[in-house]
């Protein structure tokens, strides 16, 4: 069994950016940009100028939509199978944590119950007796001479105390009990709630791990390609497209 430990577990350090991945993303942002990848032309439709702005003319049909590349592409699907991957593992984890907790609600119940029980015992025998069960008489004591009214009282008395002590006794341990039920649910709940926080954090990491790669390969892809100034301006349109359980704010998250 995985350590559940870890599903709620925030990560500790940031993802590196590894020198290796950092020289392919540049890399290929200067082969697609000799490449001429994308292919750009001005919205209007009309051709880029040659002289004015110093770029080669661009066929009728370039494109003018934010600039997706193939290597683009790829860094963006690996991006998503690493968030589907992480909200795979968050359903799994959510579902254990889930079980837990309502085998930790459902433990705290009848506790519940005999706390309830042991107060009621206690406050009905914390009373002083009456004289009605102070000499209340069994069938074995019906002989006042061998039980005169002062030792049958005493005799009360005692039991009385007895069963003071024996309610308190039960309701401390109940309410231990109790308290140690509720304070499961307690972690139990902290649990399931965090395992979204943390599954948000990893998600998010994993998007600006590869946020800086595109942003790599798209620094080097604008300043090499032939149409750059307008390829720049384009980028701004250009982004992925993120899950919604990644925006999901805290609050609305929901246990089902």
């Amino acid at each position: 069994m995985a350590d559940r430990g870890a599903w709620t577990a925030l990560p500790e350090h940031p993802r590196r950016y590894l020198l290796r991945d950092r020289w392919s993303d540049s890399r290929a942002g200067r082969a697609d940009a000799r490449a001429g990848i994308p292919r750009i032309k001005p919205a209007g439709g009309t051709a880029t100028p040659v002289a004015a702005a110093g770029m080669l003319p661009l066929p009728e049909d370039a494109v003018t939509t934010p600039p997706v590349t193939p290597y683009l592409d790829g860094l963006r699907s690996a991006c998503s199978l690493e968030l589907a991957g992480e909200l795979g593992r968050r359903e799994a984890a959510r579902a254990q944590l889930g079980k837990d907790l309502s085998q930790a609600e459902a433990r705290r119940e009848p506790l519940a119950i005999a706390m309830e029980l042991a107060t009621t015992r206690l406050d009905v025998v914390s009373g002083a007796l009456t004289d009605q069960e102070l000499n209340r008489r069994g069938r074995a004591e019906q002989d006042e001479r061998r039980w005169p009214a002062e030792m049958l009282q005493e005799r009360r008395k005692r039991a009385h105390r007895l069963a003071l002590l024996r309610a308190e006794e039960a309701l401390r341990q109940a309410t231990i009990e109790l308290r140690a039920a509720e304070l499961a649910v307690e972690h139990a709940q902290m649990a399931f709630d965090d395992r979204f926080r943390v599954a948000q954090a990893v998600g998010w990491q994993m998007v600006h791990h590869y946020g800086r790669r595109e942003a790599t390969y798209l620094r080097s892809l604008a300043r090499a390609h032939q149409s750059g100034p307008a390829l720049v301006e384009m980028l701004e349109l250009a982004g992925p497209h993120l899950p919604e359980w990644l925006l999901q704010a805290d609050g609305e998250k929901e246990r089902s």
